[in-house]
Parts: C-alpha cells; structure tokens; sequence
C-alpha cells in the first residue's frame, strides 16, 4: 500500500509530516519548507515537478552504481550514455557519463567520493574538447585528479570500440595525458 510506504520511508526523511487531520507533503528547499497538495496522487508529482527532490539529472551519474565498485583506481568520465554503455560491454566497468546536463561540481564531488582520479574521454569534436577543459577545471576545484584521452579517428569511445575494439581502447586509455599536458596540446 502506498501509504504505508510514504509513512515508513518518507516521513522518516522529514519529506511528509504527519498531522491530526490528514498527511501532508513538504517541500524543503532552501531552508524553507511549503506544503503541496494533500491528495497523494497529485503532491506526489507536485513535489516531483517542484523539487527536482526525488531526482535531480545535476547531481547524479549514469552508471555510477556500477563504476564505483570497479577495482580500477580512477573513474572513465565519457560525455554520453550509449559511450557508457559500449565501455562497460567491452569491459570498462569503470564507465559513467553525466546525465544530459554540463558536467557539474555536484556530480564532481560524487565521483571523488569514490575515485580521486577521473580519466575523460569526451567527444573529439571542439565542444567536446571545450567541455573537456571545463570538466578539467571542475574536478581540480573538488580535490580531483584528472587525465584525458584523445581519440584519433573516431568521434566518441561507442564509434573508436566498433571500429578499432577494446584492446585499443585500453592503449589509448594508458596514453591518456594528465591535465595540464593535454590543455598544452590544444595551444
């Protein structure tokens, strides 16, 4: 039953408050708090819409459940989704990608939570490389550790693991430069 899970799982988080006459659900942001509808199908999604509290595409990672259990030391920070998911078939399960958003220092500060070190492999083309330079940026101001790997030949990691496969990948990857070289290459 639905309600009980929102009087078992919810209020305990402090996300409904329960009173004498009915159930209501608070939206805590800020520091303030504002009360939604009290019918629960409607403030369920009200609350959603509101918040972005259940889920928030800036503060979370595709396939980071997977890539923080990786044995590997560091991160691979690819730029899409499918890149994510080619990686993680050809044995990368290190893999994760932003979800539709900039890269973020609250996606920054998850990762670091796990890995201090975050291997880029965004897409070759000039906004790649230009959010590659701000990803860069993003995880040094977090404490991070960052090394990049440039593509010859291939668009993105999906397009170089077809063409090439993934004992490449993996060479390319061990090339892949700290930092400060790779901004030196693109002067």
């Amino acid at each position: 039953d639905i309600t009980a899970f929102f009087e078992r799982y919810i209020c305990h988080f402090g996300v409904i408050a329960d009173n004498a006459k009915n159930t209501e659900i608070l939206c805590f942001r800020k520091g303030k708090s504002a009360h939604i509808n009290t019918v629960l199908s409607e403030y369920i999604c009200k609350f959603c819409k509101l918040t972005g509290f259940i889920f928030n595409k800036s503060r979370n990672l595709f396939a980071l459940n997977l890539a923080k259990k990786s044995k590997n030391g560091y991160i691979l920070l690819a730029e899409g989704n499918i890149d994510v998911v080619s990686l993680h078939q050809a044995g990368f399960d290190n893999a994760i990608a932003s979800l539709g958003t900039a890269f973020t220092p609250e996606q920054a500060r998850l990762i670091t939570r796990f890995k201090d070190e975050v291997v880029i492999c965004y897409d070759s083309d000039e906004a790649g490389q230009k959010a590659t330079i701000r990803a860069i940026e993003i995880i040094n101001s977090v404490g991070g550790r960052s090394k990049v790997i440039k593509l010859k030949n291939a668009k993105d990691p999906d397009e170089y693991i077809k063409a090439n496969g993934a004992p490449a990948f993996a060479r390319a990857m061990s090339d892949a430069l700290p930092s400060t070289a790779f901004r030196i290459s693109l002067l």
